[in-house]
């Protein structure tokens, strides 16, 4: 997402961020801006004794099975290694969930690939804290 105000008081006031990109230019390009005021947001956070804001992880998300979204899965990996997750594929399951207002285990706990992916990033965070 575009950065704004709000974001620079969640950099201040979080540890850890966790940041979904779609593997597509411009959210490649967003990514790099998100990262840049991260850096922005370290240098105030230091100035109140604050420890360095740390990427938990990129998450790339509404991945298909294209070869462009795998050339720009490498790309990451190879500029920013094991910060980069794996991806979350494009799956109507996940609007749907959040339209309902239920996690996927409970909104249609028979799809797999979606348990496991959102089990992936569960098991990171936990690995996080």
């Amino acid at each position: 997402p575009t950065p704004s105000l709000m974001h620079v008081v969640l950099h201040v006031a979080s540890d850890l961020v966790l940041i979904p990109t779609k593997l597509e230019q411009l959210s490649i390009n967003g990514l790099s801006e998100t990262l840049k005021h991260i850096k922005g947001a370290n240098k105030v956070r230091a100035g109140y004794g604050l420890p360095e804001l740390k990427v938990g992880g990129i998450i790339p998300n509404m991945a298909r099975a294209t070869d462009a979204h795998h050339v720009v899965w490498e790309q990451l990996y190879e500029r920013f290694g094991r910060e980069v997750w794996p991806t979350m594929g494009l799956r109507t399951v996940w609007a749907e969930a959040s339209l309902m207002g239920q996690f996927i285990w409970d909104y249609q706990p028979t799809n797999q690939k979606a348990i496991d992916e959102i089990n992936e990033i569960v098991k990171r965070v936990e690995m996080l804290l």
